[in-house]
């Protein structure tokens, strides 16, 4: 077995030589562990069945059928002996109690057989096999009470038994197995009494039994199964007494026989005669079950057997040596049903990778399992280096392991890092701790170079490489890089203090085909250059994408002059050394996960990445990653850095945390079957809906059901489904949309489930596609239509009576309120003239007050404002200057009194003063304002800037007023600045012209904007000003139906902004 895994045979069969299994056991949620049939429907299902119940399987879940005390409907037994469907893809289950017909649309089964007069003696009978054959028959061999055939169509039976008296009747009532050959004849194989022919014409039976005396007779009585291969040859199962072949039942009897036995021919090598059950591939072999005694293959060209067996510490082996039913489905995968080890599985398409691990107990397999390097010797044999096992050898001949480690020789340390066998044919081990050692293959004894021997300085050993010079380059923990002679044993340094390299710690190492070498550190990558002795170093760059993507380099692969390969801790590099630029690709672009381990290169042109999740296959021509797992027979997802070899024949090899993973990418086959759609189960509020019981909307199993209508309270729901492909299904990729509700599909990964809550009554059709695990879809997918029925109160004739009784209540009530609005009008007609007549009368004295405010305020300030000019005049030479300061100040507020008394009143007019609309150029305007800004300044330097169409319809007298007021303020508080600018101009919001006043003056904080446009707010004391100059502009603009609003901050200037609605001035002026 071992020499398989090593070695590629060239046997030429169909499946491999080493076969990896997949199990699906109780803890998959197989129902039992007895696997004794197997069957795959016409939809794509797979069924089991056990001691213990039918398993119907769609590659994630197993649904399980079992008896049912009290439920007619339910598996008539567990006990499952066989599985048939017919030509209309009815299911029919021999079990221990008789035959269970399943019904798929209502998802039960029918006993009784209804609608088929059924034999009395069949009743509760033992049912061991069930054919069909192609008369449309089906055939039941019993436990001990005969053969039994049903014409399905005509609906008739006929009962064959042994009698003693006839030899033409059937040999026995112990029925095991049934078939229909190629000729339409059908052989029936008996527990005890040898094999038997049917002939059609008479309905009588030729017979096959053992004849110890003649050896061309049938090898034994017990008739377990019996198939047809691909050369017309007839194998039967004889149970302990090993295998039987005629070899061309084309032409007609008599048969001779010829008999395989355990040791009695070495091209077979029967484990055991305990032959139990066959299958005829598609492929010219057949396939033998035997119990205690693992799986035969038989066929190939040339014809040879290969035995599968479990194998302790191999995972994917069989898991259990008796095997009770054997199957291949659609795509040629093989199923195997074993007694104890439940369902194991062969995926053809999954056969490439090869795994090894160490077994406990075995010395010769792998020693240890973390695998951090190899290497191949000139007769082909396989140098392993292991982390903790010492170094391993794979004898390419025999496939067998052999370890050298501390307690076998001389080895200073088990810890292996690295491997080199160099142009010598010398091996050369790095070490952890231990440095570099010579394997010396005679004595079997290691030289070694360490710090402890003083021959080198570094113990730590990562990575060697033998240059085109002979040289070998050592890559370590805290040295840089060593250059070593392999023949003096001398060395010299290359690190940050003596040349140029980037950092000591070196973690992979590489060469390019002009003899440059590429050294991989955890701060970056160094080219070394050894003609000039010069170094161009490689870091990462945080804001330079074509720099590294990570400074942690693990593993370097120069392709060719244009392009180096590199890996690390967050992705893989492309390297252009001519311009010293790289590309980089991660999980985003499709690789399994960013922390690159390995690269390497196939034939193809393929590259070939191990990651910390997984590998991946890269081109690089599309740029397209295809990812490979554990589920497709990887040691495992963890890969160790750098840990990755090419064979001369082309094979790779990579180690891992759990072993090392060899294979040839020629070998690897794509799955191109396109799988099944179907829909698995359907939900209303999280609950599987049952089919066929009161208030179920399923009248039919989810998967026959093509429309289903819901009420309104069941629009919340979810349906379920399956691509019915077998091979790494976790891979399987699905996309789903509700055709009257979604707008795009949803692509969902390997989600098998869509929920709808709360949809509105509609027709809807609901459709999913799905592939299998290599990414090939089956574009048609399933559909399923969904009508939501809305309730009685959105219905047409509800609404109608609806739409009546508003007709009619709106008449009644329009009736009732006009004749209420003629009263509340003639009252409101009145109480207007009042309101009206007393609004007049208050707006009188409110311009009396304002007349008297201003004559009877101003003559006091202006009283004061005079007396102190006096004093200040006439009085100067006897005030003191404190005398004098008061007087100014009295002066100063006084007139600033005056002013606010000014302004309240402007604005108090501006509130009531009637408005006159026409079209305004608010920029002439600005113009004239800014105009006579610098007759008042000639001294200012102010740069006024206008833009945009500045026409307008308002009020010009007011608008004068606002844009002065806005002017005023830019200019006022520009005033500190050398250059100050001011622009007025405008900018489109939506489908509304907004203007602004713009100034690079002190501006303010945006935590005071809401006070802004309150009066007597000043934010700057030391500016002039009353603080109702913006709330005179907020009132003019909120008269013209606009808005205004500021942005702002602390010596970062301030800009206005402002809008204007669109209004009717007889409505203002009103």
């Amino acid at each position: 077995m071992l020499i398989c895994m090593i070695s590629r045979s060239a046997s030429g069969t169909a499946f491999d030589p080493d076969l990896r299994f997949v199990h699906l056991t109780t803890e998959e949620g197989l129902s039992q562990s007895n696997v004794k049939c197997i069957l795959q429907d016409r939809m794509g299902f797979m069924w089991f069945g056990t001691y213990d119940g039918l398993n119907k399987y769609d590659g994630y879940r197993f649904q399980v059928f079992q008896n049912e005390r009290g439920n007619p409907r339910s598996l008539k037994s567990n006990d499952i002996y066989d599985i048939h469907e017919d030509r209309d893809g009815n299911l029919w289950i021999a079990t221990v109690l008789g035959i269970s017909h399943y019904n798929r649309e209502k998802d039960v089964f029918d006993n009784e057989l209804s609608g088929y007069w059924f034999p009395v003696s069949l009743r509760d009978t033992h049912i061991y096999c069930i054919l069909g054959d192609s008369r449309g028959h089906l055939w039941f061999g019993t436990h001990n009470s005969g053969l039994y055939r049903l014409n399905i169509e005509e609906k008739t039976w006929a009962v064959f038994l042994n009698d003693p008296a006839d030899p033409g009747s059937l040999s026995s009532h112990q029925i095991r197995s049934l078939l229909e050959d190629s000729n339409g004849n059908i052989w029936v194989g008996t527990n005890d009494r040898g094999l038997n022919l049917f002939h059609w014409e008479t309905q009588t039976f030729v017979r096959f039994t053992q004849d110890r005396t003649n050896p061309k007779s049938i090898a034994g009585n017990r008739i377990q199964s019996i198939v047809e291969d691909s050369e017309h040859r007839l194998w039967a199962a004889c149970y302990g007494d090993g295998l039987a072949c005629i070899e061309d039942i084309q032409s007609p009897p008599p048969y001779d026989f010829r008999n395989y036995r355990q040791g009695s021919d070495p091209g077979w090598d029967l484990p055991s005669n305990l032959v139990g059950t066959l299958w005829a591939d598609r492929e010219q072999g057949v396939w033998i079950g035997i119990e205690n005694g693992g799986l035969i293959y038989r066929g190939g060209n040339p014809e040879r057997s290969v035995l599968y067996q479990h194998l302790a510490g191999f995972k994917r082996s069989l898991n259990n040596n008796s095997i009770y039913s054997i199957f291949q489905d659609r795509i040629g995968d093989l199923w195997v049903g074993t007694y104890a080890g439940g369902i194991n599985v062969a995926h053809r398409t999954n056969q490439a990778f090869k795994s090894h691990q160490n077994i406990p107990g075995d010395p010769k397999s792998l020693s240890y399992n973390a695998v951090w390097g190899f290497q191949e010797d000139a007769e082909g044999d396989v140098w392993i280096a292991t982390d903790g096992g010492g170094l391993n050898r794979v004898d390419r001949k025999t496939g067998m392991f052999e370890s050298f480690d501390t307690e076998r020789t001389n080895l200073s340390t088990d810890a292996i890092l690295c491997v080199c066998i160099d142009n010598q044919d010398r091996i050369w081990v790095g070490t952890w701790a231990g440095g570099l050692h010579l394997f010396d293959r005679s004595t079997r004894r290691f030289t070694n170079f360490s710090t402890q021997n003083g021959r080198l300085p570094d113990d730590n050993i990562f990575r060697i490489h033998e240059d085109r010079e002979g040289k070998l380059w050592l890559a370590t923990m805290s040295s840089g890089a060593i250059r070593f002679d392999p023949d003096t044993y001398a060395y010299r340094t290359l690190n940050t203090e003596n040349s140029g390299i980037i950092y000591d710690h070196i973690q992979s190492l590489a060469e390019d085909r002009d003899g440059n070498l590429y050294f991989g550190t955890i701060f970056g990558l160094s080219r070394y250059l050894p003609s000039s002795g010069e170094f161009q170093n490689y870091a990462t760059d945080t804001d330079d994408t074509s720099g590294l993507s990570n400074k942690f380099i693990t593993c370097i692969y120069p392709e060719n002059d244009s392009t180096v390969w590199v890996g690390t801790m967050d992705g893989l590099n492309r390297l252009n050394p001519a311009t010293g630029q790289f590309r980089r690709y991660g999980q985003e672009q499709g690789l399994r996960n960013n922390a690159v381990q390995g690269i390497l290169k196939d034939h193809a042109g393929h590259l070939w990445i191990s990651t910390n999740r997984g590998l991946s296959r890269f081109d690089p021509r599309t740029n397209r990653f295809k990812n490979y797992t554990v589920e497709d027979g990887l040691q495992g997802n963890e890969f160790i850095r750098s840990s990755c070899y090419r064979s001369k024949d082309g094979r790779l090899f990579f180690g891992g945390v759990s072993g090392f993973t060899l294979f040839n990418p020629a070998d690897i086959l794509e799955n191109t079957a396109i799988p099944p759609i179907v829909l698995t189960d359907f939900q209303i509020f999280n609950h599987s809906v049952p089919v066929g019981v009161a208030g179920s909307p399923l009248t039919s199993h989810i998967n026959l059901t093509r429309e289903i209508v819901l009420s309104h309270r069941q629009s919340v729901f979810s349906i379920h489904f399956a691509a019915l492909n077998f091979v790494s299904p976790s891979k399987n990729q699905y996309m789903y949309k509700l055709e009257g509700f979604d707008r795009d599909w949803n692509h969902v990964e390997n989600r098998r489930s869509a929920t709808y809550t709360n949809l509105g009554p509609n027709t809807y059709t609901f459709r999913v596609l799905g592939s299998n695990n290599d990414g090939v879809w089956n574009e048609e997918g399933v559909s399923l239509g969904i009508t939501i029925i809305p309730p009685f109160w959105h219905r047409w004739w509800f609404r109608g009576l609806g739409v009546m009784l508003l007709v009619g209540s709106t008449v009644a009530w329009y009736r009732t309120r006009t004749a209420r609005i003629r009263s509340q009008n003639r009252e409101l007609e009145s109480r207007v003239k009042d309101r009206t007549a007393l609004l007049e009368a208050t707006n009188k004295e409110m311009e009396a007050f304002s007349y008297s405010v201003s004559h009877d305020l101003r003559a006091p300030l202006r009283a004061m404002d005079g007396f102190s000019q006096a004093l200040l005049e006439d009085y100067e030479d006897r005030l003191d200057e404190t005398g004098k300061d008061f007087l100014h100040r009295i002066r100063a507020g006084s007139q600033t009194m005056s002013r606010l008394i000014d302004d309240l009143l402007k604005l108090s007019r501006l509130s009531r003063a009637p408005m006159r609309f026409e079209r305004v150029d608010l920029g002439e305007k600005a113009r004239q304002v800014i105009a006579d800004f610098r007759r008042t300044n000639p001294s200012r330097d102010v740069d006024f800037r206008m833009n945009g169409d500045l026409h307008v319809f308002g009020d010009p007298s007011l608008l004068e007023v606002m844009l002065r007021n806005l002017l005023d303020n830019a200019w006022k508080f520009t005033a500190k600045r050398p250059s100050a600018v001011i622009e007025f101009g405008t900018r489109q919001d939506k489908d509304q012209t907004v203007y602004f006043v713009r100034d690079n003056g002190i501006g303010f904080d945006m935590d005071y904007s809401s006070r802004l446009f309150e009066p007597f707010q000043r934010q700057h004391t030391e500016y002039e000003g009353t603080g109702v100059g913006l709330t005179t502009v907020q009132r003019i603009i909120h008269r013209h139906g606009g808005r205004i609003w500021a942005a702002g901050e602390e010596n970062g200037g301030a800009t206005f902004f402002f809008s204007l609605g669109k209004f009717n001035p007889r409505e203002e002026n009103s």
